[in-house]
């Protein structure tokens, strides 16, 4: 299981809400809810590897392109909106 994307820690667990399974970190972090907390793991690695991939793209575009661009300024604010 992939680390918390918030907090770092590696001890998040599968917990249950009636049928399905989730990860749930101490931090407060959840992940997609699953029938299987194997398929709750694939989807909780999933996506905070998309955290993470779109955290890189904005350090790029940040250190790429000047903060006065309105097109750099649009595309940065639709990468935040989905972290």
């Amino acid at each position: 299981m992939k680390a918390c994307p918030f907090c770092n820690r590696t001890t998040a667990q599968v917990e249950a809400d009636g049928e399905l399974r989730y990860v749930d970190c101490k931090c407060g972090a959840r992940g997609p809810s699953a029938r299987t907390p194997e398929k709750a793991v694939w989807y909780w690695n999933i996506h905070m590897g998309y955290y993470h991939e779109i955290n890189d793209i904005l350090n790029d575009l940040k250190s790429w392109s000047a903060p006065s661009s309105e097109s750099y300024r649009h595309l940065v604010g639709k990468l935040e909106k989905m972290k």
